[in-house]
């Protein structure tokens, strides 16, 4: 989980993994897979950094996602 505030800084915690994108309208909404919005006070570059030290602090930026396998080859030369 992240955190962020909201418009009147009471702080929220939300799983960057249901995020899908990040708007800028004047204000910067967090926009989810389920089609609900938030807006932050934090810019789009502070929100990234914390998914990116998140992403870093679980380990999921140390390895491949598992699809890429799928589609990719190895370089052992089977491929």
């Amino acid at each position: 989980m992240i955190t962020c505030s909201d418009l009147h800084g009471r702080p929220s915690y939300i799983n960057p993994d249901l995020l899908i994108g990040i708007e800028i309208t004047p204000d910067t909404q967090l926009v989810f897979v389920n089609g609900h919005r938030l807006f932050v006070s934090e810019t789009p570059e502070e929100i990234v950094e914390r998914i990116v030290a998140f992403r870093i602090r679980t380990g999921v930026a140390a390895r491949p996602p598992a699809w890429l396998s799928e589609i990719a080859p190895t370089g052992d030369g089977k491929d």
